[in-house]
């Protein structure tokens, strides 16, 4: 009896790590595509400014 209870406490610590390695994985892939949005969005700003820096440099 004694025995039965503790192998359903492991089985109940199991299930909430499985729970938590999913919930860190969902912020890892939301981390992921926010990273990536920012990158796509600020792409064409961060590529101009490269080239006005880059064109200033050139003229002095």
């Amino acid at each position: 009896m004694e025995k039965d209870i503790k192998d359903l406490e492991i089985v109940e610590d199991n299930s909430e790590v499985g729970a938590t390695m999913v919930e860190y994985a969902l912020m890892v892939a939301l981390l992921a595509v926010a990273l990536i949005a920012a990158v796509v969005l600020l792409q064409q700003n961060v590529s101009q400014t490269f080239s006005r820096v880059g064109s200033a440099v050139n003229t002095q």
